[in-house]
């Protein structure tokens, strides 16, 4: 587990943060678009930091002008 936790965000926060559905998020990554910052090996958890919500936004934003 990463050192500080406080800084990354569960699936649901991140999805929040951006504006966007949980479902939408796993989407992603199963295009290979998004990989979470961290993924708790007993429970499966994903967890993303602000490297990755700006990826998600940048992809959002992508898409809306038709590029991705």
């Amino acid at each position: 587990m990463p050192e500080d936790m406080k800084k990354l965000f569960q699936i649901t926060e991140a999805a929040r943060a951006c504006s966007l559905s949980r479902s939408t998020l796993l989407r992603l990554e199963e295009k290979g678009l998004l990989t979470p910052a961290y993924t708790a090996p007993d429970s499966g958890r994903r967890y993303y930091d602000n490297h990755n919500v700006a990826r998600i936004i940048q992809i959002e934003k992508l898409k809306a002008m038709g590029l991705c």
